[in-house]
């Protein structure tokens, strides 16, 4: 979509600087590499629809969100008041991310009726424009080719098939955090103000749906700062970026309001919970080295790696490559509560898949070793297969399965925490959900009740259970990470 919108901007055409493109790039606007964009993306949506199951399972963070989406049908569509099922005595205000995700899933349910496919055909096309828009600020860097192959990097990776086929916020996030910045590095070279329209919109949403995204706000501050000063005179530059801080602002301050009255919250900024690590954890060497093996299959992976060594060894990396390379690691270990496993954080990599993306685009010009190019496309392939294996071997409930065990699947899965003022777990009206993601993270299916607004407990009877799958994935020492993420 960003790509659509950029090429429509006549500034889009205006062949870069040198401080954008190297000077011996080839031409950016080849139209064979669009074309072969295009073939891969088909396959790629093709790959996780028809490969992939559908269907929530057991996952804590997709149950809220796709029950946030329901109760905006059943409460009231007011989006400035998202509402969770475990409630308690309250009517299930909670703190948490801007419910812009919710608010599309809830969109198309009052049309179609409840069900679970629009947040995952959501979360699908969200990654395909994070493709398209890095494909077009990869282009714009190194030419068609080496963008080309970059964006497949970045299809590839565990993060993509991950954040593309769950119900959650994340991938709308990187959509829309990846077009801002693409069309930011197009203001520096235009100075066109409808393109800045559009990077302060985009990186906005992006801020508003996943504050993880902010660092993309800083990587445009310091890719000005480093590449194009000139533009720090421009007026127009600080009112886009007082903007999306005023607007993520102020939706902060109604996210703790929320949380002073009801006491519900995802822990965004309230409730005492952080993502920032202890001082144990950075001096344990175990955190640093789960960071570094999530990082390989859900962040910069293999391919980023081989990137930047190359273009350390050949004295190609720039100032631009260095500011990137640290702001994706600032966020990682601003987050590194969560981010340094992929038991629970993995989502937290995608900045870091992006910069591994990036970085191996700009090697591509340099890698022309006989036998290296064919090789490193067989590895992009077999790259895809693993992150398609391992996305099997964590959604085993496919929609066959689920309808043996006459259980409809996930729509509203209530959280185990559920407490009311009283301490006894309670349900919303109208009823209980079907299936109860349990404290361990095993979907255990309960009996609706046969009445509204009946309470019902945490661990409800179950009439009947499916079976959970062991997790094959290896774990960090016990105590070294928290139970849950979002």
């Amino acid at each position: 979509m960003s790509l659509v919108l950029a090429a429509a901007d006549p500034g889009s055409q205006t062949v870069p600087s040198s401080r954008v493109a190297p000077v011996d790039a080839p031409s950016l606007t080849d139209p064979r590499y669009r074309r072969w964009l295009a073939i891969a993306l088909l396959a790629w949506v093709a790959l996780t629809i028809l490969v992939l199951p559908f269907g929530i399972g057991g996952s804590w963070r997709e149950c809220d969100t796709q029950a946030i989406a329901r109760n905006f049908l059943l409460d009231g569509f007011d989006p400035l008041r998202p509402r969770v099922d475990w409630r308690g005595v309250t009517d299930g205000a909670v703190e948490c991310e801007f419910p812009l995700y919710q608010t599309m899933i809830a969109s198309v349910m009052a049309v179609l009726g409840e069900a679970e496919w629009p947040g995952r055909v959501i979360s699908t096309l969200a990654m395909v424009m994070a493709s398209l828009s890095l494909f077009r600020l990869l282009e714009r860097r190194t030419g068609g080719e080496a963008a080309f192959f970059g964006t497949l990097v970045f299809l590839t990776g565990g993060h993509a098939f991950l954040l593309g086929t769950r119900v959650t916020p994340d991938a709308t996030s990187t959509a829309c955090a990846i077009a801002g910045l693409a069309a930011f590095v197009q203001f520096l070279d235009t100075g066109r103000t409808r393109t800045l329209a559009l990077a302060t919109v985009m990186t906005a949403v992006a801020c508003l749906t996943k504050p993880t995204a902010l660092q993309i706000g800083l990587l445009q501050f310091l890719w000005t700062l480093g590449t194009a000063p000139r533009r720090l005179r421009d007026v127009r530059v600080w009112i886009a970026w007082a903007a999306v801080l005023a607007v993520v602002g102020a939706w902060i301050v109604q996210g703790t309001r929320l949380y002073a009255e009801t006491g519900l919250t995802f822990g965004v900024v309230a409730g005492g919970e952080t993502k920032f690590p202890s001082l144990w954890a950075m001096r344990d060497k175990w955190t640093w080295i789960w960071l570094f093996v999530t990082t390989i299959r859900y962040g910069f992976s293999v391919f980023g790696c081989l990137g930047l060594f190359t273009l350390l060894v050949r004295g190609r990396i720039d100032r631009r490559d260095w500011l990137l390379l640290g702001v994706v690691g600032l966020g990682l270990v601003g987050t590194l509560r969560y981010s340094h496993h992929y038991g629970i954080g993995p989502q937290y990599h995608v900045f870091a898949a992006m910069a591994g993306a990036w970085f191996f685009a700009r090697s591509w010009p340099l890698l022309t070793a006989p036998g290296v190019r064919p090789l490193l496309v067989a590895g992009l392939a077999v790259a895809a297969g693993y992150s398609v294996y391992e996305e099997l071997a964590d959604k085993p409930l496919s929609p066959r399965s689920v309808r043996r065990t006459n259980s409809p699947w996930c729509t509203a899965i209530a959280s185990a925490s559920m407490r009311s003022g009283s301490g006894a777990p309670t349900s919303k009206s109208p009823s209980c959900s079907t299936r109860r993601a349990d404290a361990a993270g095993c979907c255990r299916r309960t009996a609706s009740p046969s009445t509204s607004s009946r309470a019902c407990t945490s661990r409800a009877r179950a009439s009947s259970s499916i079976n959970c799958p062991r997790r094959r994935r290896p774990m960090p020492r016990p105590g070294s990470m928290p139970t849950r993420s979002r």
